[in-house]
């Protein structure tokens, strides 16, 4: 009964990163490695679509890793410009004795490293501090900085130059070092650097023919399976996963950031989306089709 409720309260992502162990074998790595450290980077809306690309992906694994060696590695899954983006890479696994020993350390390595708990104690290297800093100005940064009397600042002109007096406030600078099993962390990090050597340098033989076709058939089927995920997320809502087709997709606007969704998740959101050309903001248009082309032209012509 425990085992079957931690299954219901984990989300649909690490129930199919689970389900799909040889094609996520990454997602326990750290992030100097991988990018799956961080799951899938995108809206619960697409959660659907990433699970049945995962579960294709996985079936040729299945059929080809045992005997072949060659697997598909998910290296990344994101939403990128308001639509999915997964990257992937096909891995031959060819080692030799060395290189299945720096494997088999690595994994050992990671499971211990996991296992011992230590603390990270804060140090301060340098407390917080002011500074009292002076910068000369041109005539028109003078007027700017005349204007702006929210700045902490004094204005000053001198023999027909001019200068800006403030304070700069420096933040403290800090390290972090562990304070328990520090003599096992160090230990299992050189051991690692060490089982990576192995593996990648001495560890691997060459390729046979019959993994270079497998490899090349097995890219393609998964450039495949990715590219359709991609097209059937274009036309879905980010945030609740309902078919909102092409014609009618607002554009949740962010800071730096697009999402298409659904026109109930737009009025939800307090951010500005477009509507058929149209800027809004909730219920209310903010701006029609010929203010917000103007402005687009305005932008791109200043």
């Amino acid at each position: 009964m425990n085992m079957k409720k931690d299954k219901e309260e984990k989300g649909l992502d690490e129930q199919t990163m689970e389900e799909c162990k040889i094609l996520y074998c990454s997602k326990n790595l750290p992030m100097t490695e991988t990018c799956m450290c961080w799951g899938w980077e995108t809206g619960p809306g697409f959660f659907e679509n990433i699970k049945d690309m995962s579960c294709q992906l996985e079936a040729l694994n299945i059929l080809y890793y045992p005997k072949w060696k060659v697997r598909i590695q998910m290296d990344q899954v994101k939403s990128k410009f308001g639509t999915l983006r997964g990257y992937f890479s096909v891995v031959c696994d060819n080692y030799n004795l060395i290189g299945k020993l720096g494997v088999h350390l690595r994994s050992l390595c990671r499971k211990i490293d996991r296992k011992v708990s230590f603390k990270m104690k804060s140090v301060v290297d340098q407390e917080e501090y002011v500074t009292d800093e002076t910068q000369e100005l041109t005539k028109e940064e003078y007027d700017h900085w005349k204007k702006n009397n929210y700045v902490e600042q004094t204005l000053r002109e001198e023999d027909g130059k001019y200068y800006r007096d403030y304070k700069l406030h420096h933040c403290a600078k800090m390290h972090y070092e562990p304070t328990k099993h520090k003599i096992i962390w160090k230990t299992l990090k050189a051991l690692g650097k060490l089982a990576f050597k192995m593996q990648y340098k001495f560890g691997q033989k060459k390729s046979t023919d019959e993994q270079k076709v497998i490899i090349t058939a097995m890219h393609e089927q998964a450039e495949k399976i990715v590219r359709e995920a991609e097209e059937k997320c274009y036309s879905t809502c980010e945030e609740c996963g309902w078919q909102i087709g092409t014609n009618w997709s607002p554009r949740c606007q962010t800071t730096g950031w697009i999402s298409y969704i659904c026109e109930k998740c737009a009025k939800k959101s307090s951010y500005q989306y477009i509507k058929n050309g149209e800027l809004w903001q909730g219920e209310e248009r903010i701006k029609t089709k010929e203010e917000l082309d103007a402005d687009r032209n305005k932008c791109i012509y200043d």
